[in-house]
């Protein structure tokens, strides 16, 4: 009985953790958003700017370790990364490894999009579409987070929506669930700068 009630209670503390954490929409997505105004800066100077920032910098390659498999790395594809939908709508992919040193969750790849919106003195950002795909550590293979099948909440490869109700290895989500939350704010940031520094208006 008392084991029951220590899991259920790791399994609430996990979700309300994760929740209060991430920015979830009305439609219970991960979803980071706002508006940054740049006033003088015209939309298409804007998109240049966060063009030439990505090509210029790792930013949208992160990761919590060095110890990565090569193996793992090339099955994600970085040649092209950035894609201009529109002048005023663009499209960066970001790749997110994570290496865990638990027996439970091994190395988790969280694949998300930056998409950046502009008009003439503002742009708009949003960090969405969050999916991760889970490896095993000794030989990079897809592999189930737990279980002897890869089907359920805590299978090999989902949206991070999902993850978020996956019942097992709950320390060491929240763990993982902590580092990808503060490492979009870092990246955010980042991106914000790179911006801001690489903007070129003949009018200022």
């Amino acid at each position: 009985m008392k084991k029951i009630i220590t899991i259920t209670v790791l399994l609430i503390y996990s979700v309300v953790y994760s929740q209060s954490q991430f920015p979830i929409n009305e439609k219970g997505n991960i979803y980071y958003t706002s508006v940054v105004e740049l006033g003088g800066v015209k939309s298409s100077d804007i998109q240049k700017a966060l063009k030439l920032f990505a090509e210029t910098s790792n930013s949208f390659n992160r990761r919590n370790s060095s110890k990565i498999l090569k193996r793992i790395e090339v099955l994600y594809d970085r040649d092209i990364f950035i894609k201009t939908v529109s002048e005023n709508l663009s499209v960066i992919k970001v790749i997110n490894y994570y290496r865990s040193t638990s027996l439970c969750l091994r190395i988790l790849v969280v694949e998300y999009d930056f998409i950046l919106r502009s008009k003439d003195g503002k742009y708009k950002y949003e960090l969405t579409n969050f999916r991760y795909t889970h490896h095993n550590r000794s030989n990079g293979r897809q592999q189930q987070i737990y279980g002897f099948t890869d089907r359920g909440l805590c299978n090999s490869k989902n949206s991070l929506k999902e993850l978020l109700k996956c019942n097992r290895c709950e320390k060491d989500l929240i763990e993982f669930y902590k580092y990808l939350h503060e490492d979009n704010l870092k990246l955010l940031t980042d991106i914000k700068k790179g911006i801001k520094d690489n903007v070129t208006n003949e009018d200022w």
